[in-house]
């Protein structure tokens, strides 16, 4: 006996099976009784064989068997190295791929907060299936299984491997099977980054929002939250609501929100939430809302990627507008432009805002000093002080340096110290020639003059010293 497969399977399209046709010689001159076939002829005969699975894919051919009663006819297709190269020939068998079958796929979930352990989202698709229960097994050790779909990682991997078994209504007692593996983009859309500038008993926080690859992004709102239990602290936005923008690999966004607190310190952490959403996402909710077939959405994705016309649109409105190059006529362009349509609306559930959480420590300063320089020109004795005279090259000004200090944002041991402070007056000698003193320990408010040779600013700094430090410095 001999046995040869087909190259190329089939696929029901009833439920999830998989057919493929096998060649079995008889060369013996009589009937043969097999197990599962019933009776062989002498010569060749086709027969059909089925697996109740939806994988798909390119396989290798391991190994054939005839079973007559207690005798088993096996023949082993592949092997080692050396006995491959003899043959110089691997059977290979593909399977196609079924747009009905059930089928899973991993996203990033909705919800993602930074600083705990990272989790991924298992869509299953049932399709044509009634399923009476399901088992989903991964591969991979390093992975948990959490409750609602929820996969828990330990360690970062980019590729995990998906064991499915599962029963439909259909046929309860067929166990139908599909192994997969899918590729995971353990990284996140967007970065951020944040300085802080202390005014006094409020604290600016400036969030610096860009892509971390070449996909727009589209923000939504961005908002700081603190704890329920945090009392006493005002967080805003010093801008008014702004509408949806668009980050860009050249292009970063920036948010400036204010925190005011009555007392002193925030020492619990607060909460940056993003709301926002990219283009991969417009397009999984578009190929999920229209039942698409694979030619289809090759289509269409081939349209977007040929012509650029609608980058320029979707900068500006976050809309993925067709262009003229995808002319109507199809049977698939008209559900495509409703389903479009749909996500027009920024809260449209077609396509969903995405979240992000990342905790943000609010810093603590020991001292805060700001300095301010008041000019005080001379005003002739018939001038209103409400009344602004100009300022000439080569007029001497009398100014003020006043320095302001807060142990606001200190904590309470740091309230209790007593700090030594340094200023030091730096001008461009090219544009300003200072008369007074220009450093020395620091004083409240320090009288001072100055000249100005061309319109220019001058800039003041203080600095942090101990005592020791200063009696080192006056005894050198």
């Amino acid at each position: 006996m001999a046995v040869q497969v087909s190259s190329d399977a089939t696929c029901s399209d009833d439920e999830d099976l998989a057919f493929v046709d096998a060649i079995i010689s008889n060369h013996l001159p009589c009937d043969v009784l097999v197990d599962e076939v019933d009776t062989l002829p002498p010569g060749q005969s086709t027969v059909t064989l089925s697996c109740p699975t939806s994988s798909w894919g390119l396989y290798a051919l391991e190994s054939s068997e005839v079973v007559m009663s207690h005798l088993h006819f096996r023949w082993q297709h592949t092997g080692t190295m050396a006995t491959t190269s003899k043959r110089n020939h691997v059977s290979l068998v593909r399977v196609p791929r079924s747009l009905h079958t059930l089928d899973v796929q991993t996203r990033q979930p909705q919800q993602t907060e930074l600083g705990t352990t990272s989790r991924l989202l298992l869509v299953i698709s049932t399709d044509q299936n009634d399923i009476l229960w399901v088992t989903i097994t991964p591969v991979d050790t390093d992975i948990v299984f959490f409750p609602k779909g929820e996969l828990l990682f330990i360690a970062a991997l980019k590729k995990i491997g998906l064991s499915v078994m599962y029963s439909t209504q259909s046929s309860p007692g067929v166990i139908r099977t599909l192994q997969t593996s899918r590729v995971v983009t353990v990284s996140l859309p967007i970065a951020v980054n944040v300085e802080h500038f202390f005014r006094g008993k409020r604290l600016f926080s400036k969030f610096t929002i860009s892509t971390t690859s070449h996909q727009y992004v589209r923000i939504s709102s961005t908002e700081l939250q603190g704890p329920p239990s945090l009392d006493g602290v005002k967080i805003s936005g010093c801008r008014p609501s702004r509408p949806v923008v668009t980050v860009t690999p050249e292009h970063p966004v920036n948010f400036l929100l204010s925190i005011e607190s009555s007392n002193g310190p925030v020492l619990e952490p607060l909460n940056l939430i993003i709301k926002y959403r990219i283009l991969r996402d417009g397009e999984d909710s578009l190929t999920s809302s229209v039942a698409l077939t694979a030619t289809s959405y090759s289509e269409l994705v081939a349209h977007l990627e040929s012509d650029a016309e609608w980058v320029e649109t979707y900068r500006a409105t976050g809309e993925i507008v067709l262009p003229h190059s995808f002319e109507d006529g199809g049977d698939f362009q008209g559900p495509i432009r409703e389903a479009l349509a749909q996500c027009r609306s920024e809260t449209a559930s077609p396509c969903p805002w995405r979240e992000i959480k990342i905790p943000v420590d609010v810093p603590r300063m020991n001292i805060v000093t700001a300095a301010q320089i008041a000019v005080q020109p001379s005003l002739p004795s018939d001038t209103r002080s409400d009344q602004l005279l100009p300022i000439y090259a080569g007029q001497p000004i009398p100014a003020t340096l006043i320095f302001k200090t807060s142990f606001h944002w200190a904590e309470k041991e740091g309230k209790q110290r007593s700090y030594k402070m340094r200023y030091n007056v730096e001008e461009h000698v090219k544009d300003w020639l200072l008369c007074g003193r220009k450093r020395g320990d620091f004083v409240a408010t320090m009288p001072m003059s100055s000249q100005a040779l061309w319109k220019a600013r001058i800039a003041a700094w203080t600095k942090i010293i101990d005592q020791q430090s200063l009696n080192r410095q006056r005894d050198s």
